[in-house]
């Protein structure tokens, strides 16, 4: 059920109150009482959400420290304006900037090693073309037999090892750019270090947390420790509100928003929903989600953390059938059911001979396919399995079990035709199903021309607390009752409510 808003309750209130000077009729038997009436009539509707949340800026940015150490400086404080890139505090410097240094110096003694490797790989290459030759000697003497076999297994294996010594040169050579380019990386890393030990503004904004001071020591060994909070404009908020679970269906981007905060209570601030948020919160069985509302600030009269109380416009309609919400409420006693509906109305009312909602089910079994055969066969199955809900329903005795009872008969209804329907058939009718609007039915008296009461099964739609929507049984021009007003003995008020005074009527 929606939540309305207290002005909704107080004009629902006042309509039952002071329907007579608003257009309402009244119907009173000479010493008798008054049958209060409203009628049926087009007109505009809206279902209003109650809700609460806090402000908050637009866009907020939680600026932290990616180095430890001291902080030296504090130049930004609370409400501070800034722009991007302005300094909002240093951390020291000193223990970076050694490490600039160090890598600095390992990155030269990289370079170092390098000239060292090159010179051994030209050396190495040296001896191997002189290993290449002496070997090429000695196998022409070998070959003119001036020269040994050993020898000849000497020149070749030095040749072999001169070789190797080449490859081994270069591999070392490699391995020695290989150091200097992380040299150069550690360098590099050494002074975006000293690069953040200077905390800038990352956008343009103000300053609406400092949570630092100089002297104090932050420590990023895990995380990067928030030190200031930034709010990117001020001239746009948004509204975080909790929307409880029973209120999101109808709820979509773009819906009309009004709040008011404590602090100017007199003035109402506008916005749009932006977006619900499919995240839910659970606290003391009751599910939550958030619905983000965007509103203009250009007074900055909206500040950080204010609470608000909205009112969101879901579901307008106009030019729509709709009756006081007050007739949904009213319900007679059997005294009064006898004197204006007549003695036959005291007593149950007998199944209603129509289901619930079946204007609905009619369109989803026709979507789903089946025959008009078909369908009287199930709405003639279904009125025989539900007449004792229904006439639990329709017995004037038995209103606390209503709602309970119309759980049931959906519930019996909506089996019956899962068993009913092909699996290819149920498919269609579900998809048909939830592409409907919902109705609820309930119980409406109906005032007739001739001043009696009757009692109709009604589906009705979206309240606004003060009007309910009509989605089908009533026309346009009939009447409903709204109470019963009882006179006042002599010398008392009477209570407009009905009843004795000062006793409350029921609603």
């Amino acid at each position: 059920m929606p939540i309305y808003s207290h002005r909704a309750a107080l004009c629902a209130v006042a309509a039952a109150l002071f329907l007579p000077a608003c257009g309402s009729k009244t119907d009173k038997p000479a010493g008798e009482a008054e049958l209060v009436r409203a009628p049926v009539e087009r007109g505009e509707i809206a279902r209003i959400i109650n809700a609460a949340g806090r402000v908050k800026p637009a866009t907020t940015v939680q600026v932290g420290s990616e180095v430890s150490g001291k902080i030296v400086e504090i130049k930004a404080d609370f409400n501070t304006l800034v722009k991007a890139g302005d300094v909002l505090a240093v951390i020291d410097p000193e223990t970076f900037s050694k490490r600039v240094e160090q890598q600095r110096a390992g990155l030269e003694n990289a370079r170092a090693n390098i000239r060292v490797q090159e010179a051994a790989v030209v050396r190495a290459r040296v001896n191997r073309e002189q290993a290449v030759t002496e070997l090429a000697r000695v196998q022409n003497l070998f070959d003119q037999k001036a020269a040994s076999a050993s020898r000849l297994e000497t020149a070749r294996r030095n040749a072999g090892v001169a070789e190797a010594d080449l490859i081994l040169s270069e591999a070392q050579l490699d391995a020695a750019k290989a150091s200097l380019r992380q040299s150069e990386a550690s360098l590099d890393t050494a002074r975006v270090d000293l690069g953040r030990t200077v905390i800038r503004a990352p956008i343009d904004g103000i300053v609406v947390d400092r949570k630092v001071d100089a002297g104090q020591t932050v420590a990023a060994s895990f995380s990067a420790p928030e030190l200031f909070v930034i709010a990117a404009d001020l001239a746009q908020v948004q509204v975080e509100a909790a929307i409880v679970e029973s209120d999101v269906s109808g709820l979509d981007a773009g819906d009309p928003v009004t709040f008011v905060v404590d602090a100017y209570p007199a003035q109402t601030f506008e916005g749009t929903v932006k977006e619900l948020r499919l995240n839910p919160t659970e606290a003391q069985n009751i599910v939550t989600y958030t619905a983000v509302v965007t509103a203009a600030n250009p007074e900055r009269l909206l500040l950080p953390g204010m609470s608000a109380s909205l009112q969101i416009t879901t579901e307008a309609r106009k030019n729509i059938l709709r009756m006081p919400a007050g007739a949904e409420r009213f319900r007679p006693s059997e005294a009064e059911i006898t004197q204006w509906a007549g003695a036959a109305g005291a007593g149950a009312a007998g199944p209603s001979e129509e289901l619930p909602g079946w204007e609905q089910i009619l369109g989803a079994l026709k979507a789903a396919g089946l025959a008009e055969a078909r369908i009287a066969s199930v709405r003639t199955q279904l009125l025989e399995e539900t007449e004792d809900l229904r006439e639990a329903i329709a017995n004037p005795e038995q209103t606390f079990q209503r709602t309970p009872n119309l759980k049931r008969l959906n519930e019996r209804i909506r089996l019956y035709i899962e068993r009913s329907l092909e699996p290819a058939q149920l498919k269609l009718y579900a998809q048909a199903r939830s592409g409907m609007r919902q109705v609820r039915e309930a119980q409406i008296w109906v005032v007739g021309d001739d001043g009696k009461l009757a009692r109709r099964l009604v589906g009705l739609g979206v309240s606004d607390g003060t009007y309910t929507e009509v989605m089908r049984g009533l026309k346009e021009g009939e009447s409903v009752a709204i109470s019963i007003r009882t006179p006042a003995p002599a010398g008392e008020k009477g209570n407009p409510r009905g009843g004795p005074p000062g006793a409350p009527r029921r609603l």
